[in-house]
């Protein structure tokens, strides 16, 4: 079953088909020991870090948080998910902010396991959107503006965005990345 849905997964990657490939992600967490899930989520939100940091400089919580988390894999203190709250309008900041969100969710025990697990998938996807977001936007700011402000054009700028063939080409990667990590992991159990 595990190879059957490790394939599954791969085969939804390549079509980009973003549900079946959240559930399939799902479905390969439950069959792994939580903090395993939690650490390959850790780490594609840590992938995003640096790139947080060089629009953010003097923003130190991220990394204390995922410290926190993947060193003892607790919660972090609230006081620090509620600096989060604060508003970043950089590209791919609020799907980074929404990533670290989600860890902070799936730590907390009066979750059921279903729901941190989810959490753990909204993660993952969030922090790779992230990347995406920043790759396609970074250098185009009036793009990003118009996107967020919901302008006239809003609905192509969101279409040229994901039909682009570099934001395709790092979806899959980061996807087929992930999908590697869940498979290695699940060796080692």
């Amino acid at each position: 079953m595990t190879t059957q849905d490790l394939n599954a997964l791969r085969q939804a990657v390549q079509a980009r088909e973003a549900d079946q490939s959240q559930f399939m992600l799902k479905r390969l967490f439950q069959e792994l020991e939580f903090v395993r899930a939690l650490g390959i989520a850790a780490e594609q939100v840590h992938r995003y870090l640096p790139t947080f940091e060089r629009y953010h400089p003097d923003e130190v919580w991220p990394r204390r948080m995922l410290n926190q988390i993947v060193m003892t894999a607790t919660a972090p203190d609230r006081t620090i998910i509620e600096q989060a709250l604060q508003h970043f309008d950089t590209p791919g900041t609020a799907n980074f902010i929404k990533a670290l969100f989600d860890l902070f969710q799936a730590t907390q025990k009066e979750h059921a396991s279903e729901a941190r697990l989810g959490f753990l998938v909204s993660a993952t996807v969030n922090a790779m959107t992230a990347e995406l977001v920043e790759l396609y936007f970074g250098d185009k700011p009036t793009a990003w503006a118009d996107y967020r402000s919901q302008s006239e054009g809003a609905q192509q700028i969101a279409l040229d965005f994901w039909t682009n063939a570099d934001v395709a080409a790092r979806d899959r990667d980061r996807w087929l990345q992930t999908v590697d990590a869940v498979e290695q992991q699940l060796k080692q159990q």
